[in-house]
């Protein structure tokens, strides 16, 4: 069976042919973010999540639906399941940087607000809830 290597383990392979032994070599914790940014208006980032694992893909013109997140300005939840706040995938960037002792992985989604039809896989009505 094949085996997928980690950043962390290609890292530490490295090092160790270049001398550096695994007890020298401290990794720093890794921090996946998710940012999510509203392009209409200010395009400001809205809403932050955290994670120590990767967030799943996006592509493009993909619906993303804000199903009650906390703001990052403060107005709390404006979406809830009975009424989701629609958005399309506008655009993706990946950001890495150093901060405070880890590694902060950055998604980075640009949403534009959608308000058409809603998906045939989920039926064009509003959701039950």
């Amino acid at each position: 069976m094949a085996r997928t290597l980690s950043a962390r383990h290609i890292v530490a392979a490295r090092l160790g042919s270049r001398g550096i032994s695994k007890e020298e070599f401290k990794p720093m914790p890794d921090v996946y973010e998710l940012v999510l940014c509203d392009i209409s208006g200010e395009h400001k980032p809205v809403a932050l999540f955290q994670s120590e694992r990767p967030f799943m893909p996006l592509h493009v013109g993909e619906r993303f639906d804000d199903h009650g997140w906390d703001r990052l300005d403060g107005i709390g939840k404006i979406g809830s399941p009975a009424e989701p706040i629609r958005y399309l995938v506008f655009a993706t960037k990946h950001v890495v940087f150093e901060q405070g002792g880890k590694m902060i992985y950055q998604f980075c989604v640009d949403l534009q607000p959608y308000s058409g039809p809603r998906s045939p896989a989920w039926g064009h009505h509003n959701p039950i809830a």
